[in-house]
């Protein structure tokens, strides 16, 4: 009997493929297959050829720049670029980027958060040395989503802040 046209027959089939890497330019593949069904096997199963994947996305669809930014859903990765203002109160908690040489402390509102999401951020135009950081993500009384930026040093009053929202769901 032949494999492929088993497969061709097959009902369902689910196909995993893990292929781990032994040295420079050599691989051994571990293939599990789950089949449900009045489906028998019988005779060799051994597989020559390529496999194909539609609608799969391969390293070659990366590294040609085929896939920008602008394909990532922002329900995915979020990307904001904030420019220095006012900070403003919302229910008695300062918020907002605000930088003025001397604040460390930031409270940034973004309801696209929740709180089991991961948010990464640049601080960009500060010549300091300093290291901010994400330190927590809270919910105020009003219901606004926050994260919470903590700075070593005070950035300048110039800085601008980006931060990427990397969603968990």
């Amino acid at each position: 009997m032949d494999w492929k046209n088993q497969l061709t027959k097959t009902p369902y089939l689910v196909l995993f493929i893990v292929l781990i890497s032994i040295g420079v330019g050599t691989a051994s593949a571990l293939i599990t297959i789950t089949l449900s069904g009045n489906v028998v096997i019988t005779g060799d199963t051994t597989l020559q050829g390529d496999l194909t994947c539609t609608g799969c996305v391969d390293s070659s669809d990366i590294k040609d720049g085929t896939i920008t930014g602008n394909d990532v859903s922002t329900n995915f990765i979020k990307i904001v670029r904030v420019n220095p203002g006012p900070c403003v109160d919302v229910s008695g908690f300062e918020t907002g980027w605000c930088p003025d040489n001397s604040k460390q402390n930031f409270r940034i509102i973004d309801n696209s958060l929740s709180l089991t999401d991961v948010v990464a951020i640049t601080v960009i135009g500060d010549f300091v040395t300093q290291i901010c950081f994400v330190n927590s993500i809270t919910i105020l009384p009003s219901g606004d989503f926050i994260f919470n930026i903590r700075c070593d040093v005070g950035p300048v009053s110039v800085s601008k802040l980006n931060y990427a929202i990397f969603s968990s769901t």
